[in-house]
C-alpha cells in the first residue's frame, strides 16, 4: 500500500471521527453517547503519522521550519474561528466585550491555552490544537536530534508510561485536564499519541509483506475494530483503554493493500468533505452554541430534529468559512510577493 492510499484511509477515519467529536459536544447524545471524547486520540496519533512522514520525506527540514509550515496552513483559519467563537460568546454572556475576556483570550490567540501554564480559551475543542502544535514540534525536534532506534525507543516509553499514568490517574478516563505535579496530562496525553503515530508510521512500513499475505485477515480486523470502538463509546464505564488500544489497531490494519476504509474513502464525495474536515473541527462549537439557542432555547425543537438542523448548518458554514480564508490568504500573499518584488 503506497503512502497516497494510506492518507486517503487515514483521512476518511479522519472525518468519521470528526463526526463523533461532533456528537460528543452536540449533547444530544450525552446520556448514552459516554465516550465521544476518544476520537480526538485517533486525530493525535494520525498526526503524529504524518509528522513522521514529513520527517522522511524532508530530511533537512529544520523544527522551526516545520512548525512555521504549519502555522502557515492552520493558523488563518484558527484566527477566523477564534475571533467569531469570541464575539458570539461575549455578547450572548454579558452583551458587551469587557478587557477580562479579552485577556483571558489572549492565551487563545497565541495558541498556548492548553499547555499546563495558561487555561481556558472561548473555542473549547481548539484545546487539542495548542497540545498538538508544540508537542509536536518537540517531537519534530527530537527525531532530528536522536538516532532513530534511540528516538523509537523514546517513543515507545513516552506512549505506554503516559497513558498508563493518566488511566490510572484519571480512573480509567482519558479526559481529564489535571496534573501529576509538573506534568500536564493533556500535553503528555498528546505527546504519546503522536509518538503512537510515528511508531505507525514505520510499522506499516515494515509489515507490508505480512499485510499482502494476511490482507483478508486485516480486512475483517479493520471492520471489527472500527465496530467496536464505536460501540463501546456508548458502554458506561471504564471503557477508555480498550478504545485506546482497538484504535491504534484500526490504525495498524489501515496499511494493509486492501484497507476497506481505504476504498471507502478514495471517491469523489468524501475526499472533497475531507477538503472541509478541519473547518468542521474549528466550527463546530460555535454552530452548535448557534443552533442550541435558536432551535432549542427558542424554538424548542426536539433533539431529533436539532441534530440534522445542526449538520446541515455547519457544513454550510464550514465550506463558506473555508472558501472565505482560502480567498484572504491567497489575496493576502499575492500583493506579499508583489510587495517583495517592487
Amino acid at each position: 500500500m503506497n503512502h497516497k492510499n494510506r492518507t486517503f484511509a487515514l483521512d476518511g477515519l479522519k472525518l468519521l471521527f470528526m463526526l463523533l467529536i461532533v456528537l460528543h459536544h452536540s449533547t444530544y447524545w450525552k446520556d448514552i453517547f459516554h465516550h465521544g471524547y476518544m476520537a480526538v486520540e485517533l486525530f493525535f496519533v494520525t498526526s503524529g503519522y504524518f509528522l513522521m512522514r514529513t520527517l522522511d520525506h524532508k530530511p533537512h527540514m529544520s523544527a522551526g521550519t516545520y512548525m512555521r509550515s504549519r502555522l502557515s496552513r492552520l493558523y488563518p483559519h484558527y484566527l477566523l474561528s477564534l475571533v467569531v467563537m469570541f464575539l458570539s460568546t461575549s455578547v450572548y454572556r454579558a452583551g458587551t466585550i469587557t478587557l477580562p475576556m479579552v485577556l483571558r483570550s489572549i492565551p487563545e490567540l497565541l495558541l498556548v491555552q492548553n499547555l499546563g501554564i495558561f487555561s481556558g480559551g472561548v473555542n473549547y475543542p481548539c484545546w487539542y490544537l495548542s497540545v498538538l502544535f508544540f508537542a509536536g514540534a518537540l517531537i519534530f525536534l527530537l527525531a532530528r536530534k536522536l538516532p532513530r532506534k534511540w528516538f523509537n525507543v523514546l517513543g515507545a516509553v513516552c506512549a505506554v508510561s503516559s497513558y498508563s499514568a493518566i488511566l490510572v490517574y484519571a480512573r480509567g478516563s482519558m479526559e481529564t485536564f489535571a496534573r501529576i505535579g509538573v506534568f500536564y496530562l493533556p500535553f503528555w496525553r498528546g505527546m504519546a499519541g503522536l509518538f503512537c503515530g510515528t511508531l505507525l508510521y514505520q510499522s506499516h512500513a515494515l509489515l507490508q509483506p505480512v499485510f499482502r499475505k494476511f490482507a483478508r485477515l486485516f480486512q475483517v480486523m479493520e471492520v471489527l475494530s472500527l465496530g467496536a470502538i464505536i460501540g463501546l463509546m456508548f458502554v458506561p464505564g471504564r471503557t477508555d483503554g480498550p478504545i485506546l488500544l482497538l484504535i491504534l489497531l484500526l490504525l495498524l490494519c489501515v496499511g494493509s493493500e486492501c484497507s476497506v476504509v481505504e476504498r471507502l474513502s478514495d471517491n469523489p464525495f468524501v475526499a472533497r468533505a475531507i477538503h472541509y474536515e478541519y473547518a468542521v473541527f474549528l466550527n463546530h462549537a460555535f454552530v452548535i452554541g448557534m443552533v442550541r439557542k435558536i432551535c432549542q432555547e427558542r424554538l424548542g425543537l426536539p433533539p431529533f430534529i436539532n441534530l440534522p438542523i445542526l449538520l446541515i448548518a455547519l457544513v454550510v458554514y464550514s465550506v463558506m468559512t473555508q472558501h472565505f480564508v482560502s480567498k484572504a490568504t491567497s489575496v493576502l500573499f499575492h500583493r506579499k510577493e508583489k510587495v517583495n518584488r517592487c
